[in-house]
């Protein structure tokens, strides 16, 4: 058997994986709290619709992650665990719709020259929307792997969790991450004693009164902060 110079035989303990790091529990439990500018309540653009629209009923672009292309004739077949259908929605990629009126446009504009800029006034963030919500800021991605804060299962029947509650380079992982190796795990902890409808189907509505209240609270330390500064 020829062997290289300096290397040394592989043996069989290394062949069957000895040699390579098991697979171990990562838990992400960090929290960071992020403030965005003011803006008013969130209310679907005509632009937002068309693009919806477009991407979804029209194009049929399947979920980035799972590969899910609804039956949108009404008959569908595949229900999640709560027994509503799974359906594919569109996530602003790169800038929320909560951050449209914080952001520098000129500075967007440098990193997309291909966007449609025409109906945009870089000094008025009120016409931002024209091109966030247009169909080159959009991911076209299912329900659980837009909004499912804890692994659920996707149409395939593998576990999910939604791109607003895990770090984005473990997110897209979903999409590549073989059978061998799942990314999440039945029995896992974190899926013990909680209730799917809570975790998959979150009312906006909710999260509008937490945003509300969090604005409110942050008014009111403002306002104690100048009375005491006055004082």
């Amino acid at each position: 058997m020829a062997i290289a110079k300096n290397v040394k035989p592989t043996d069989e303990k290394s062949k069957q994986g000895g040699g390579a790091r098991g697979t171990k529990l990562r838990e992400v439990n960090d929290w960071t709290v992020y403030y965005s500018a003011p803006h008013p309540p969130r209310k679907a653009t005509r632009t937002y619709v068309k693009t919806h629209h477009d991407l979804v009923y029209v194009q049929y672009t399947p979920c980035w992650i799972c590969g899910l292309i609804p039956d949108h004739t009404g008959k569908f077949v595949t229900l999640d665990l709560t027994g509503q259908p799974y359906v594919n929605e569109t996530h602003h990629d790169h800038i929320e719709d909560a951050d449209f009126m914080g952001i520098d446009i000129t500075l967007v504009m440098k990193d997309f020259p291909d966007w449609d800029w025409s109906q945009v006034n870089p000094k008025d963030n009120r016409t931002f929307f024209n091109v966030g919500d247009a169909e080159k800021a959009m991911r076209v991605i299912c329900n659980l792997h837009h909004r499912a804060t804890r692994p659920l299962p996707d149409f395939r029947g593998i576990l999910g969790v939604g791109i607003h509650h895990i770090p984005f380079p473990i997110w897209q992982l979903q999409r590549w991450q073989s059978n061998q190796f799942p990314l999440f795990r039945e029995g896992d902890p974190k899926r013990i004693n909680f209730d799917p409808a809570q975790h998959l189907n979150l009312k906006f509505e909710k999260h509008l009164a937490m945003a509300q209240e969090a604005a409110h609270s942050e008014v009111l330390v403002r306002v104690r902060g100048a009375k005491t500064d006055g004082a």
